[in-house]
């Protein structure tokens, strides 16, 4: 995650070749917060998905022939782990001191 002080944004690069420029995955407005570190999702089956914690909500990418795609760019802000089960995705977290969950019939690209 980075800063650019040219634009005023929050950016989230990725890059799987050190030659080549890294890929804008995430690009919002200064209001736009990581809240904790990218996880894996466990249970995806073969595919690499990763879930982006931040506020106002997350993201959940999927890597795709190199390349990062967005899946899910309305995560409620609360979840910081998440798991898929039975093609479900389980989203867990905690809000002000809470337990909370949530789950997604779908994990099929938007």
């Amino acid at each position: 995650m980075w800063f650019d002080g040219s634009t005023g944004r929050r950016r989230l690069l990725s890059s799987a070749d050190p030659d080549e420029a890294p890929a804008v995955i995430i690009e919002d407005s200064d209001d736009w917060s990581l809240r904790y570190p990218p996880r894996i999702v466990s249970g995806t089956g073969g595919s690499t998905e990763l879930l982006v914690p931040g506020r106002p909500g997350g993201y959940l990418l999927i890597l795709n022939n190199g390349s990062w795609l967005v899946r899910f760019d309305d995560l409620p802000r609360w979840a910081t782990s998440a798991v898929v089960h039975d093609g479900k995705l389980i989203l867990v977290g905690s809000d002000q001191g809470g337990f909370k969950y949530e789950i997604r019939d779908s994990i099929r690209p938007k």
